[in-house]
């Protein structure tokens, strides 16, 4: 039965990265990455509607674009799912997370017999840091904004927990060279089956990266079996 794994969380915290692994952890699981599907598309509507490209922080983006790119790759995974596929599926999740219902929902959804949320984040100076050195034009206006008021929204950032359960990962000292054996612990954590409440220090090359906390996942096939 398929299994879905949802990497979310901070701009430039390292999310696509770690879900790129998490794939390959998971046999060649598909990577369905919200910016991918999303800004080819969503750059033509925004000209046409005589915006700026890149331009997420108008009323077009914000009122109308932004749901319909959620809503193209719910129904990605959810043919993947319901293809036999795992699906890790990548994107900021803010808004979904607060509701603690969610994953469930969209496992139920897809169709997933097994799913977990790993929320990723970094420091404010390094995803700052991040978003300079990427130089996306999404990234534009954030940047070109009062340091006050950017330092104050990527704090806000690194400060939030989802209310569900969740793998937290600090990307901040994490190298990509280490990124592998990082991915590899969260998705031994996210599939192994059972809800369970538990905090832990993961280490990533003998040295302490993540906390992981309790996670959110539906039984395991064995342990359907057995019950």
């Amino acid at each position: 039965m398929p299994r879905l794994l949802v990497v979310a969380g901070s701009p430039c915290g390292g999310k696509t990265t770690l879900a790129a692994l998490a794939c390959k952890e998971l046999g060649g699981a598909c990577l369905v990455d919200k910016d991918t599907l999303e800004w080819p598309l969503a750059n033509a509507a925004l000209v046409a509607g005589g915006e700026a490209p890149d331009a997420h922080d108008c009323d077009f983006y914000a009122g109308t674009l932004k749901a319909l790119a959620y809503e193209t790759c719910f129904r990605v995974c959810e043919q993947n799912c319901k293809a036999g596929n795992d699906v890790v599926l990548v994107a900021p999740f803010t808004s979904h997370t607060k509701d603690p219902a969610w994953l469930q929902t969209l496992a139920n959804r897809c169709g997933a017999d097994a799913f977990g949320l790993a929320w990723v984040t970094a420091a404010p100076a390094v995803l700052r840091a991040r978003k300079a050195a990427r130089n996306a034009g999404r990234d534009a206006a954030e940047l070109a904004s009062a340091g006050s008021s950017l330092a104050d929204a990527e704090a806000a950032r690194q400060a939030y927990r989802p209310p569900g359960p969740h793998a937290f990962v600090d990307t901040s000292d994490v190298t990509e060279e280490a990124m592998g054996a990082l991915a590899s612990r969260v998705v031994a954590e996210a599939f192994r089956g059972g809800a369970r409440e538990e905090t832990r220090r993961v280490l990533c090359c003998g040295h302490a990266c993540v906390d992981v906390c309790l996670l959110y996942t539906s039984p395991s096939p064995r342990d359907k079996r057995q019950s």
